[in-house]
């Protein structure tokens, strides 16, 4: 039946975004959970040449927040998805998958990775995946609006404030079930066991080839200027707005943060690689010895994490930085941060503090 399901979404899928049709709200659910229910009634049986998986799984049903939340988001379910031997299926990481050797040529961003998606002949087209996307996620809120919380999917949602247990014996038993688990939410926490699968999760996000490339020569820049680089998250844009402003800070009050950490790293020649979600110049920064980034939102991402030490507002695109390099960090809590003291690399639900729903 698991199987019946996935394949006949997956055809679906592929029918309509081909087709180019964009159907209402409405008639997507009713199609998707006509499907879920009725698995054979649709269209006719998957052929042996299918993708779709045939093991006890995990679906994340609904993308949540921009990159660093759904890397962090998944980061867990992968962990668990390890621990408790069963496959992940992350149609929500739509938008981002063409950047990692494991997800872009994969239409269900599974883990592990697929051996068709290592044989296929390219990635699957936005379009599909997208489609893809809304119709899991649509099957998962319809279902849970009915109450069909238990067949013929287990269906797990959970508000902003609500945190659920990836290691407790029920999300166990229903994740090595026969029926499929859709979780929908932020807080899924994996625990200790993220410390445990920590490799694991960094070698499924290895970046395509072509970024890395840009990133070591980019790197290699950096580090002739220096023997200490400073990797600064510039946040403007989304965090004039996010929690009223909060932690929106101004260039000039960057480049005052940038002068305390280079005075607290006296003994050492530091070189800023400075990254940002607004356009940035040399010129901003004065006499700071200050490198950019390439702007491209990968590529900026996992230059931090190749940097010694890491600052910016609180943001889990940094914080996931920090976790991929091992990398030591600080958060700039305030516009006066004096940043004497450096955290330990980020490592969500395990050794650090609560994951922040933040934007990206």
């Amino acid at each position: 039946m698991k199987m019946s399901i996935l394949c006949v979404l997956e055809r679906k899928c592929a029918v309509d975004a081909k087709a180019g049709v964009l159907q209402s709200r409405s008639q997507t659910a009713l199609r998707t959970i006509s499907v879920a229910v009725f698995p054979g009634s649709l269209l006719p049986s998957p052929t042996s040449a299918s993708t779709a998986p045939e093991t006890s799984m995990i679906v994340i049903a609904r993308n949540f927040g921009q990159l660093g939340n759904r890397l962090l988001l998944s980061a867990n379910l992968i962990a668990a998805a390890r621990e408790h031997g069963v496959q992940l299926l992350n149609p929500s990481f739509a938008g981002y998958a063409q950047y990692f050797e494991s997800t872009a040529n994969d239409l269900w961003c599974r883990f592990p990775v697929a051996e068709s998606a290592n044989q296929a002949s390219g990635p699957p087209s936005p379009a599909l995946r997208t489609t893809l996307y809304k119709a899991v996620y649509l099957s998962g809120r319809t279902l849970s609006h009915l109450r069909m919380t238990k067949f013929p999917f287990h269906i797990i949602r959970i508000t902003d404030e609500q945190r659920y247990d990836l290691r407790s014996p029920e999300f166990i038993r229903k994740a090595q079930g026969r029926r499929p688990v859709l979780v929908s939410g932020w807080k899924f926490d994996a625990g200790k066991l993220l410390h445990k699968h920590a490799d694991t999760v960094r070698q499924f996000y290895r970046i395509r080839t072509e970024h890395q490339q840009r990133i070591d020569e980019l790197m290699r820049r950096v580090r002739a200027q220096g023997n200490h680089v400073v990797g600064v998250h510039i946040r403007q844009g989304d965090y004039a707005k996010f929690q009223n402003g909060r932690y929106f800070y101004s260039i000039d009050q960057y480049v005052a943060a940038m002068k305390r950490i280079r005075n607290q790293f006296s003994d050492r020649q530091v070189v800023f690689l400075v990254c940002g979600n607004v356009p940035l110049g040399d010129k901003d920064f004065g006499d700071l010895n200050v490198c950019l980034g390439t702007g491209q939102i990968i590529e900026d991402m996992y230059s931090l994490a190749a940097c010694d030490t890491l600052v910016g507002p609180p943001s889990t695109y940094t914080g996931w930085a920090s976790f991929y390099g091992r990398v030591p960090f600080r958060w700039m809590e305030s516009v006066d941060e004096a940043f004497n003291v450096i955290d330990p690399p980020y490592l969500v639900g395990a050794d650090n503090a609560q994951p922040m729903a933040c934007a990206a």
